[in-house]
């Protein structure tokens, strides 16, 4: 017989289940119980024992903080992961050297805390000082484990190439000649003939004058600026050939800025909206516009002094509706001529 009795009718036999949201609810305010009285969730078991740290526990703790520590600082400080190699990409008119000499002075300025580390190296805020400093218009920054940096470079396009028929010269958006290029080669100029008509003799009758014409042919060099060249050997600057060849020197204002704007935004709007690729703008006049050399068969005559989107708009209305074979005139506002 068992020493105690249970009825049928016991709580403990008969209670109603408890679903999942009732006992954590329970288990909630328990611990709140508990916190409010000061006794520790761990202790809630035996509410009142007192716990004394072994000293192999307090040995143990201190012994795996050091070991830690002495990983950190062995990372940190091991040559093996400082950064000792930088590939460069994308450089047209920055020197390399230039870069070098920033990107060392940024990463080896700390005395104490070694900022080449590869795991110190904030390649967000290297981005952001060099498109300051540069004035780029992008640069992608990647850390290549275990000691190396990879930079692309996309500069921004503020200058374009001068010709003036017997040298290259880089001029800046303001229209100075900041850096001597090279010289125009021999291959740039191109033999073509020239036929003129004139009056050898005229003779006169009662009520007749009747005249002689004799033709005559002769050669004209002309200049047509090697674009695939420029573009390998520079970059994709816009090439401006100047007809007035104007003797420049370094540091002196060549041209006017609203002509270096002009050409920086059709080389870049006929691109983007497919039009096509410009070769090289020649300048003859200014108060005459600029002649737009592309691989169409046919020129487009552009206006300095006035907005750049008028003017390609009504060149893409031409180019869809008609087949021009010579040029396309968009100087004139809404008028405009083509051939």
């Amino acid at each position: 017989m068992p020493r105690f009795f249970y009825s049928h009718t016991n709580f403990q036999h008969y209670k109603p289940k408890e679903n999942l949201w009732r006992r954590w609810l329970k288990y909630r305010e328990r611990k709140k119980m508990f916190k409010r009285q000061g006794i520790k969730w761990k202790n809630s078991r035996h509410p009142y024992k007192t716990e004394v740290a072994s000293i192999r526990k307090i040995i143990t703790t201190i012994v795996l903080t050091a070991l830690f520590i002495g990983w950190i600082i062995l990372i940190l400080f091991l040559p093996y992961f400082r950064i000792q190699k930088i590939n460069y990409d994308g450089l047209k008119i920055i020197k390399q050297a230039e870069l070098d000499i920033w990107f060392n002075d940024k990463l080896f300025s700390g005395k104490i805390i070694p900022w080449n580390n590869y795991f110190l190296v904030s390649t967000n805020n290297l981005t952001n000082k060099a498109i300051s400093h540069f004035g780029l218009e992008a640069i992608e920054i990647r850390k290549i484990f275990p000691h190396e940096l990879k930079i692309v470079i996309k500069e921004k396009i503020s200058s374009v190439i001068y010709d003036n028929g017997q040298n290259y010269y880089l001029l800046d958006n303001n229209g100075y000649s900041i850096k001597y290029l090279g010289v125009v080669g021999d291959d740039e100029f191109k033999t073509i003939p020239i036929n003129t008509t004139t009056v050898s003799s005229t003779t006169k009758t009662k009520n007749v004058v009747s005249s002689t014409f004799s033709n005559t042919t002769t050669t004209e060099k002309i200049h047509l600026p090697n674009f695939s060249r420029l573009v390998k050997d520079f970059g994709d600057f816009p090439i401006i050939f100047d007809k007035r060849k104007i003797n420049i020197s370094e540091n002196i204002l060549v041209i006017e800025p609203e002509i270096i704007q002009t050409a920086l935004d059709w080389q870049r709007e006929t691109e983007k909206q497919g039009i096509g690729r410009v070769k090289y703008f020649v300048l003859d006049n200014p108060a005459a516009g600029l002649t737009v050399y592309t691989y169409k068969p046919w020129v487009v005559y552009i206006n300095i002094y006035k907005p750049v989107n008028g003017q390609i708009d009504n060149l893409k209305l031409i180019t869809i509706t008609n087949q021009p074979k010579e040029y396309i005139d968009v100087r004139y506002g809404e008028r405009v001529y083509w051939k």
